[in-house]
């Protein structure tokens, strides 16, 4: 018996994705996993796990944005003694390790060119080829992946493979962002709130009327991962048995201080009487510009306060049009973090 599922909520997109992953999990089809940023990707796919037949045996995860493109050919198929420089013994890969379980590509949408072709050969012979190796070993593997990306839009312009695709597509779970499953984010919440206070070792605290409506109405870039986190902070800031707005980070107490509009649940600001309302895009682009105006262009700061990645971060700022030419040292920086 696998237990009861970790996935947290009960809105009909989620319901539809636990009787989705509830139907897949026990056949040998490969899934594609996809979603923005912090929507649970990785819970998804380990739940898939859990409930396969292969639940006894091992899941391998790999995360193809973190390893060097020098490495992860060593990384996913393994390497002979002697095949390159400091390989001074045979290394399994993570193909071999997943023998008979599950192997995990997270972020496969940022595999090199130049592996995809290995990769598609594994998928289509269950055989693989360790690097300085000529003998081919056979795996038996069920392979679960996941990417944040637009992979379709990729193969238009020609960095991933499209039968590459289709053979990690063969079933896709789009996962909905926080913004599109609402009814489920008081639900987070609760469970959040106890599963951290008990971490901490405190008394288990409530959420005030007016946190739940802010809550509620934010719109979520970083999605569950994101409450989590804010949550956290919040929950370590609090001086009482209560959840309050104060207790949040600026962003939110900018929001707390907007009016609300008694015909509507969406935020609003009132000019002269007159309820004007922003779109999701426009309360976005206001915040990180404001943040940025306050932090005076310091990337770093700007990214920990609205609990973004640095990365996500600044293609938000290309999207809007928000200038970054004061970031641009910051940029090369991050790229030599990723190296």
């Amino acid at each position: 018996h696998a237990g009861v599922t970790p996935i947290i909520g009960e809105s009909k997109p989620i319901q539809l994705i636990k009787k989705t992953i509830e139907r897949v999990a026990p056949t040998e089809a490969r899934v594609l996993v996809t979603g923005e940023p912090g929507t649970g990707k990785e819970l998804v796919a380990r739940w898939l796990h859990k409930l396969s037949r292969r639940a006894e045996a091992p899941l391998i995860e790999v995360n193809c944005a973190a390893i060097p493109s020098e490495l992860i050919e060593s990384e996913l198929f393994g390497h002979e003694k002697g095949s390159f420089t400091g390989a001074h013994d045979r290394k399994l890969g993570k193909f071999e390790q997943a023998n008979g379980g599950t192997l995990f590509l997270d972020e496969v949408g940022e595999l090199p060119a130049d592996v995809q072709p290995k990769l598609l050969r594994a998928l289509q012979n269950f055989e693989i080829e360790a690097v300085g190796s000529s003998k081919v070993y056979d795996v038996n593997i069920r392979v679960i992946s996941a990417t944040n990306r637009d992979v379709e839009q990729m193969i238009a312009s020609q960095k991933f493979r499209e039968d590459l695709f289709y053979r990690l597509n063969v079933f896709n779970l789009s996962i909905p962002s926080l913004r599109e499953r609402k009814d489920d984010i008081i639900h987070l919440t609760t469970h959040f709130v106890e599963k951290l206070c008990l971490k901490e070792g405190r008394k288990i605290l409530k959420t005030s009327p007016c946190l739940e409506k802010i809550l509620t109405e934010y719109w979520w870039p970083g999605n569950v991962r994101q409450l989590e986190n804010m949550l956290y902070k919040a929950i370590i800031m609090c001086d009482n048995d209560t959840l309050e707005a104060k207790d949040f980070s600026t962003v939110f107490n900018h929001l707390a201080n907007q009016n609300y509009s008694s015909q509507s649940n969406s935020l609003n600001y009132v000019s002269d009487g007159e309820a004007k309302f922003k779109t999701l895009s426009e309360f976005e682009k206001d915040i990180i510009q404001r943040a940025l105006e306050f932090y005076n262009g310091n990337i770093s700061k700007v990214s920990k306060v609205l609990d973004l990645g640095r990365s996500t971060l600044y293609r938000k700022m290309k999207e809007y049009g928000i200038d970054i030419q004061g970031a641009i040292e910051d940029i090369e920086d991050f790229r030599r973090e990723q190296v």
